[in-house]
């Protein structure tokens, strides 16, 4: 993961709504792979789940957050 650059906005949007939607992370990940394929990701070609697992744990920490200030 360090190699990589940090995620844009656009990116952890695309990751956070497939989190959302119920995707696993190999899910999320063949999705990066069919848009590099297609020529259409817009952002760098991630293959570690490490990344995902990642960007899961920092969402589910700030939903966390989140529904405390929304009760």
């Amino acid at each position: 993961m360090s190699r990589n650059p940090k995620p844009t906005t656009e990116e952890l949007k695309f990751i956070y709504q497939m989190i959302l939607d119920g995707y696993e992370d190999s899910d999320i990940l063949a999705e990066y792979g069919r848009l590099y394929e297609a020529g259409q990701l817009m952002f760098p070609y991630r293959t570690d789940k490490r990344f995902i697992r990642e960007c899961r744990k920092e969402l589910g920490a700030a939903l966390e957050v989140a529904q405390e200030h929304l009760k």
